[in-house]
């Protein structure tokens, strides 16, 4: 019988492209670390390709983009009288001190008055309901959400704009949130001052000094044209064994307080026992201890952490 995932997953596989920048994009810029931004204008060519995973997170995104521009333009003229998306992926420069940036918004809507630039952005729902305010957004420890910020201060700057939004899905419940932003010029000045440095550099032919940030030289695609001085790990080792998924989708079962799943929970922890970072079905598990054991069981598609110490 034909495989239709194996063929899904080569026909995306083969849509993953990269390619060059000659511009700083509004939509990196915000990026924590300046090092990388300058090596992927200088060796872009050498960027790990992202997953077939991360290439349909993307497609989805930009499918819920598409969406919520639909359902705006039908619902504004019945339930926002005078409002109307204008300027959709309205294309912009920045380089009147060499800074280099370009972009393009969303859209605007506007009344005629007032106009507002909005970014759409989509996520999981765990995410999503960590998400409350414009400061959750600046100060997330996400670093491709901490991205957000310089995008659309630099959209609300290129347009002569005061305010702007953030207009939030959930890929889950399909449920959106607003996000107001205000013009902030001292951080785009920041952006701005950045767009300048990094074409120094380039200018000079140097390379600054990395960020060093766990999370993010891990997720890094040039992190080895970078190979800064940094240990990630122990490597992610892969299990196939139906009888141990099988007790650990048990253990999911029963994880509440009881008999049967101490028992369980105990029979599990001990296949993992001195093993790091295994994934295994839909569970990850590691045993994290250090001078004694302590095995911890997280499952991938929702927030449930069980240790033992």
């Amino acid at each position: 019988m034909i495989n239709i995932q194996e063929v899904y997953e080569k026909g995306k596989g083969a849509e993953i492209k990269v390619f060059p920048s000659h511009v700083n994009r509004a939509s990196g810029i915000g990026h924590g670390c300046t090092r990388y931004l300058v090596l992927q204008r200088l060796h872009w060519d050498k960027q790990e390709k992202h997953d077939v995973t991360l290439q349909c997170i993307f497609e989805e995104g930009n499918m819920h983009e598409r969406q919520i521009i639909s359902d705006l333009g039908a619902y504004l003229p019945t339930y926002a009288r005078g409002w109307d998306i204008i300027d959709q992926q309205r294309s912009f420069a920045l380089n009147d001190k060499g800074e280099n940036i370009t972009g393009h918004m969303d859209f605007i809507i506007s009344d005629g008055k007032e106009r507002i630039a909005v970014e759409v952005k989509s996520m999981s729902d765990h995410i999503w309901n960590s998400i409350h305010s414009y400061s959750d957004i600046r100060d997330s420890k996400k670093f491709w959400i901490k991205k957000y910020p310089a995008q659309i201060q630099l959209y609300m700057l290129a347009a002569n704009l005061s305010n702007g939004m953030f207009i939030l899905k959930n890929k889950t419940t399909g449920q959106i949130k607003q996000i107001d932003v205000e013009l902030d010029y001292a951080y785009a000045e920041g952006i701005l001052q950045k767009g300048i440095e990094i074409e120094k550099h380039l200018k000079d032919g140097t390379i600054p000094e990395p960020t060093l940030d766990h999370d993010t030289c891990k997720a890094c695609n040039l992190k080895y044209t970078c190979n800064p001085d940094m240990d990630y790990g122990d490597p992610m080792e892969f299990m196939e064994d139906a009888e141990i998924e099988c007790l650990l989708n048990e253990w999911d079962l029963l994880l509440e307080p009881g008999k049967a799943f101490k028992k369980l929970d105990k029979e599990v922890k001990e296949i993992f026992r001195g093993k790091k970072n295994v994934m295994i079905g839909n569970f990850m598990v590691s045993d994290e201890g250090k001078s004694r054991s302590k095995v911890v069981i997280s499952k991938i598609d929702k927030e449930v952490k069980s240790e033992e110490d």
